[in-house]
């Protein structure tokens, strides 16, 4: 009876142990690992930054050839007619933004939140918030462009 106790007891005390110390040591990075970081999540925020130009309010046509595209090839049933229905309801032509009430309050959203992405990443700060945006960002842009045609434009 004594051995099965004295394992049981080791057990008791290796679970106490563990509960009391458990608490993992911080990771620290290395001056080269911080500033390869650094310079990585400035190179993603410029890429944010400068993709804001062919967008630029107050007329944002350069997304809205992207918007029709989205509602028209999206991977999910019910995004398509959402755009359709709502941002691009009050739209005249396919080609042009003029006349659509409706696509610019979303346009002027998207070209703050990638705003917002572009300055948390370039400057470092609220990077968590900005890594968070950028990601729902992604997302969205793979639902609604994955199954697009894509043209190269002719330079």
């Amino acid at each position: 009876m004594s051995i099965s106790s004295s394992a049981h007891e080791q057990k008791r005390v290796a679970t106490t142990a563990l509960e009391e110390g458990a608490v993992a040591p911080p990771i620290t990075l290395s001056e080269r690992s911080s500033t390869g970081l650094a310079l990585l999540r400035i190179l993603v925020g410029y890429l944010w930054f400068q993709q804001l130009f062919w967008k630029l309010p107050p007329t944002f046509a350069g997304l809205y050839g992207y918007v029709v595209r989205e509602s028209q090839h999206t991977i999910l049933p019910g995004y398509g007619a959402l755009l359709q229905h709502t941002f691009l309801a009050g739209c005249s032509s396919l080609s042009s933004p003029a006349g659509c009430t409706e696509f610019v309050p979303l346009a002027a959203c998207v070209w703050t939140a990638e705003l917002l992405v572009a300055i948390s990443l370039l400057f470092g700060l609220f990077t968590r918030f900005g890594a968070i945006l950028a990601t729902i960002l992604s997302v969205q842009l793979y639902v609604g462009l994955a199954y697009t045609e894509y043209k190269l434009r002719s330079t």
